[in-house]
């Protein structure tokens, strides 16, 4: 069990240059950030594209996963960007049917990974447990880690998230890269 899960943390984020500082170098099941989703999702994936937010400036385009460390990945485009640029992405290992437990653990194993890789290029905030803004009802609770580049291309974020049933999300651990521009938007929508 502690090989393979050593071989999922190495495999989570591939990194074209082991100490990278900006955000576009790095992977996510052969998708970067600036890359078009064209390339990576079907036709029927990119018209069921749909806004998770009130304001519609982006929109997420998933699917689930077969192969790799990831059990889905999703990405946000501009709505009506008409190239699907990637702005951010997320890879989910879900938990519906597994111990929660261990998606704390496999998060601190993650996190403490990442702080070797980005020992010199990020600074690293660890914001607890709380609930999530998208959760009205308070009863979705998850802990956020998050990687803030220095050169200010983005960040890289790690977190649990223990959703209510009434969500309706399924319970996941989520590694996620996002522009600075797509950050200042989550800003915006969860004020």
């Amino acid at each position: 069990m502690k090989k393979i899960f050593f071989i999922v943390v190495m495999s989570l984020i591939t990194i074209n240059h082991l100490m990278s500082d900006d955000i576009n170098e790095f992977e996510i099941n052969g998708i970067s950030i600036g890359d078009s989703a064209i390339n990576h999702f079907s036709k029927s994936e990119l018209d069921s594209k749909r806004s998770m937010y009130e304001d519609n400036r982006f929109s997420a385009i998933s699917k689930l996963l077969d192969t790799g460390p990831y059990e889905g990945v999703s990405v946000e485009v501009e709505t009506n960007d008409e190239n699907y640029i990637i702005k951010a992405m997320n890879g989910k290992i879900l938990y519906d049917n597994k111990n929660f437990e261990d998606c704390y653990k496999n998060e601190k194993k993650i996190v403490d990974e990442l702080k070797v890789i980005f020992k010199n290029n990020a600074k690293y905030n660890n914001w607890g447990k709380s609930p999530h803004p998208g959760d009205k009802s308070g009863k979705s609770v998850g802990s956020h880690h998050q990687f803030e580049m220095n050169d200010g291309s983005g960040f890289i974020m790690v977190e649990c998230m223990d959703w209510s049933t009434e969500s309706g999300y399924t319970d996941n651990l989520k590694v996620s890269i996002i522009t600075d521009e797509f950050n200042d938007f989550l800003t915006e929508v969860y004020k």
